[in-house]
């Protein structure tokens, strides 16, 4: 080919530009601006250069290519025959769309021996089969012949010498969609129940301290299917439970083997936990950007008061990089003071960032705790959260208060006014015998949050709702301990978090304890509180202006919209109005038990719900 040949056909292959597209329409134009190049004549064909050997793909029969652009990739063109081919193998991988787990291989290798011409990875035939569904390729009927031809078809490969591999295919009989469910279920369920024997022993024998910390999982179609897989094998284990401690160990366990088979991380045993900084990365990256432009600022101004030291120098050079700035201009003084300037510049707008970002921040979160809980938002914004440097009440003090109060037995005194207490409630009817129910507990479960702060057990409430087979267990021990007037103490011994009301954190009086109670006490009370509030509705014994200690009821609202319509009536008919509002900013530490239990004897409480509450108080 001679150069003049060259020129016209445009650069070899390989080159940025091509004959034809683009590159050749902007080689046209330039030869057109300029008189002395030779324009190609449009008679004389131009045709794309050809690929490089060893380069080309290879075509099935049928297969069609569009022509690349210029330097680019040549694209495959999926015909009807080859979209066919690809929905066969990927029926066939997935058993007529009923497991989806872990198809690709199984379909890559249906669709090599279907289009063996071709090479195709296993993402692109996953990325084909998912276009061909969501667009709409084939409608339903066809989608349909094409699954009923797939199906039945199993492919047995053998290996030999892992070099010659040999296909054989068979036709299986039909298989039920449900016989195939069954199948992987059990398959599941024989995988589980090694995990859930060995998670078993190991609760159970190891000491309450040594228990791992479960974390948070997500809800999706893996945690369903272990959870389920768990939930057939419980049974077994349930019947021979020794007590309620040990279906607390049982549930654990389950709860740990569910981690297990799904690969979910459990934390170390301990109740500690390495929390992560409060600084989030964004201020982080700021702040490290303004520590750096200080430091520079504070070495430029060294070295224009005269240091010349090679680190200093060094520093300088690399702060004038780039802007053709040389230390022995005679103006170079001028250029510091710029720089320097610059860079305050540079951190003032620094520090606006942050302290617009850090507003940003804090509007979200008092929206979002506004959307979830209003009581928590107005409090914060009256009493503000402590910081982490603020004083620490005397570990001695703070206990000695607290054993003042939890350890030191009261008993009530009775006035004058207690009779026409008992001659109101002489007309109450006794209530009725406890008798829990599995469907009382699932209620009661259901009602409860899935991650609120577990107890010392670190059994949550969504294990208790996910191992449904449990209820029934709950139900019969919860009524063998109210009639025994029974209960472990692990069910009564709790991790107490002191919260600081104010900023006063010093005062150990300034604190409100909180104590994590074990799931499954929580959810024996939470069943006692129901039966015994259908008790106390049926017979009005709360007073309508009681709302503090009724279900349901919102009592601070309640008195708000009342002040509100009294306000709008006074004004309007202009009148004189005088309103008063008591807040009792520390009403009581602690009610004897002895008044408890004296009230529930008022309100005729079963007896034996009396005596088991006793125990428990104890």
């Amino acid at each position: 080919m001679d150069t003049n040949k060259r020129k016209r056909l445009g650069p070899l292959p390989g080159g940025r530009q091509g004959a034809s597209g683009a590159g050749a329409g902007r080689g046209s134009m330039r030869a057109a601006s300029n008189p002395r190049r030779p324009v190609p004549t449009p008679s004389r064909p131009v045709y794309p250069p050809s690929p490089p050997v060893g380069l080309a793909p290879t075509e099935s029969q049928g297969t069609q290519h569009s022509v690349p652009a210029a330097g680019g990739v040549r694209r495959m063109r999926w015909t009807n025959n080859m979209n066919e081919n690809v929905m066969r193998a990927y029926y066939r991988a997935v058993g007529g769309e009923t497991g989806r787990t872990g198809y690709r291989a199984v379909m890559h290798r249906e669709f090599l021996l279907l289009e063996p011409n071709l090479t195709v990875t296993e993402q692109n035939l996953a990325d084909r089969a998912r276009y061909i569904q969501r667009k709409g390729v084939f409608n339903a009927a066809e989608l349909e012949r094409i699954r009923r031809e797939a199906a039945p078809e199993v492919e047995s490969v053998s290996t030999e010498h892992n070099a010659v591999i040999t296909q054989q295919t068979i036709v299986r009989s039909e298989v039920p969609v449900d016989a195939i469910a069954e199948g992987v279920a059990s398959h599941k369920i024989e995988q589980m129940r090694g995990i859930l024997e060995e998670a078993i022993s190991e609760i159970r024998s190891a000491p309450l301290e040594q228990r791992p910390r479960l974390s948070r999982l997500p809800l999706n179609a893996a945690t369903r299917g272990a959870i389920e897989a768990a939930n057939r094998l419980l049974p077994s284990y349930l019947d021979g439970s020794l007590g309620l401690d040990d279906t607390g160990s049982i549930l654990f366990g389950a709860a740990l083997a569910v981690h297990r088979f799904i690969g979910a991380k459990t934390q170390e045993p301990g109740r500690t936990t390495n929390k992560s900084s409060d600084v989030p990365a964004w201020k982080k990256r700021i702040e490290r950007r303004i520590g750096l432009a200080r430091a520079l600022i504070g070495r430029l101004q060294s070295f224009r008061s005269g240091n010349t030291r090679p680190r200093i120098v060094r520093s300088v050079r690399i702060a004038f990089s780039g802007l053709g700035v040389r230390l022995d201009q005679p103006d170079i003084a001028e250029k510091l003071t710029e720089r320097i300037d610059g860079l305050k510049q540079r951190i003032a707008a620094w520090g606006k960032r942050i302290r617009r970002y850090s507003e940003r921040v804090e509007r979200f979160r008092q929206n979002r705790l506004f959307v979830s809980d209003q009581k928590r938002f107005y409090r914060k914004l009256e009493n503000p959260t402590p910081c982490s440097t603020s004083p620490k009440p005397n570990r001695a003090d703070l206990a000695a208060f607290w054993r003042n109060i939890w350890s030191r037995e009261v008993e009530h005194e009775e006035g004058p006014w207690i009779a026409a207490v008992q001659e109101a409630c002489a007309r109450i009817e006794p209530m009725n015998p406890i008798a829990i129910s599995s469907e009382n507990v699932a209620d009661a479960v259901r009602r409860a949050p899935n991650w609120k702060s577990p107890g010392a057990d670190g059994l949550h409430h969504y294990w208790l709702k996910g191992f449904s087979v449990c209820h029934a267990t709950l139900a019969r021990q919860y009524q063998e301990a109210i009639e025994r007037k029974t209960l472990p103490n692990l069910f009564t011994t709790g991790i107490t978090h002191l919260a600081p009301k104010s900023t006063n954190t010093a005062d150990p009086t300034n604190y409100r304890p909180i104590t994590c109670l074990t799931s499954i006490y929580k959810t024996l009370t939470s069943v006692l509180s129901c039966k015994i509030s259908r008790h106390i509705d049926e017979f009005n014994i709360l007073s309508v202006a009681q709302n503090g200690c009724r279900g349901g009821g919102r009592g601070t609202k309640e008195l708000l919209i009342i002040d509100s319509v009294a306000g709008q009536l006074v004004k309007r008919n202009r009148r004189n109005f005088s309103a008063a509002w008591i807040d009792y900013k520390k009403a009581f530490d602690s009610v004897p038990h002895s008044w408890l239990l004296r009230v529930l004897e008022l309100y005729k409480i079963d007896g034996a719900v009396r005596d088991f509450l006793e125990v428990c108080m104890g």
